[in-house]
């Protein structure tokens, strides 16, 4: 347990556990909301895990692992909770929004759907993926302009960049040319781009991170 003391008569006090003491719970649900309803059984649960963990009595671990987990279970019984999908479900909801809404689909917008700041959301989703939200954007974006230049030839380079949400052919053109090696109307005919992505499964996501934001 931490504290601070953010102003003479406020202090705000901070609990990290082990998610282990309640997994079976926060796997499977979240809270809608980071707002907790008042309750004084909360105050109670602080006050006791304090306790425990200054005087160090016999058992005092289990007992502050039992309260901890008494406390998560008292907030999730009086706040609204939605079902918690897994991680490897939520990012490849990610990645099929990213590819369904490649036009026009943000670095912001996807930090705010993921739930996250969007320095932490930039730092996890590289973790996970191996690359930069800003790079696989760029290779949706231009595995769908190879497909229009293949299948609609009349579309000018102007109408292809503008479709698959480039701001202007220039760039259009100098990312094209960085991911496949070729310009758009040199690109050879059997040229194929890979646009898989590995979400890696050995990373955890840390709360306690040091750009989470207290709210």
């Amino acid at each position: 347990m931490h504290y601070i003391i953010c102003q003479p008569d406020a202090r705000v006090e901070i609990m990290i556990c082990d998610k282990t003491v309640a997994n079976d719970i926060i796997a499977d649900y979240a809270l809608l909301s980071p707002k907790l309803s008042k309750s004084n059984q909360i105050d109670l649960y602080f006050k006791n895990i304090e306790s425990a963990l200054l005087q160090k009595g016999p058992f005092y671990r289990e007992a502050v692992e039992n309260y901890a987990r008494g406390l998560i279970i008292d907030i999730f019984q009086n706040n609204p909770t939605t079902n918690q999908p897994s991680k490897r479900q939520f990012y490849n909801q990610l990645i099929s929004k990213i590819c369904e809404e490649y036009s026009t689909i943000t670095f912001e917008i996807a930090a705010d759907y993921s739930g996250y700041s969007p320095s932490y959301f930039s730092k996890i989703f590289k973790k996970l993926s191996g690359m930069t939200f800003s790079e696989y954007l760029n290779i949706i974006r231009i595995e769908n302009a190879i497909t229009m230049i293949r299948s609609n030839r009349h579309l000018t380079m102007t109408e292809v960049s503008s479709r698959c949400g480039f701001t202007t052919v220039r760039n259009f053109n100098r990312v094209f040319k960085e991911i496949t090696g070729a310009s758009p109307l040199s690109l050879p005919d059997d040229y194929a781009i890979d646009t898989s992505i590995h979400i890696s499964t050995s990373f955890d996501f840390n709360p306690t991170h040091m750009d989470s934001e207290l709210i």
